[in-house]
């Protein structure tokens, strides 16, 4: 394809659509997403989930089609918090 990649639409409306071109109001537009923390992830993970998806709702971007990132998100989160408080308690070992 040649040519500049087109911008979406939602970064049009900021901008303000310099170009003047008709903005695409068939664009596909998943359904917000908001249910309760995964059964598998960890208690501290369960609490990152419950900020992001409060923090994501509010600004209107979370959607079904971020559920996967969302849980793997969290649950590294987790994993990353866990091994920096076992690090402060044993010290750095290779």
């Amino acid at each position: 394809m040649a040519g500049r990649r087109p911008k979406p639409t939602a970064l049009k409306l900021v901008t303000g659509n310099p170009g003047r071109r008709l903005l695409n109001s068939a664009k596909p537009t998943p359904p917000p997403y908001s249910v309760p923390p995964p059964k598998h992830l960890s208690n501290t993970a369960k609490e990152i989930w419950e900020r992001l998806t409060l923090l994501l709702n509010s600004m209107g971007i979370l959607t079904i089609a971020d559920a996967f990132a969302l849980k793997k998100l969290c649950d590294i989160y987790a994993e990353i918090l866990r091994y920096r408080a076992l690090i402060e308690s044993n010290g750095e070992t290779f």
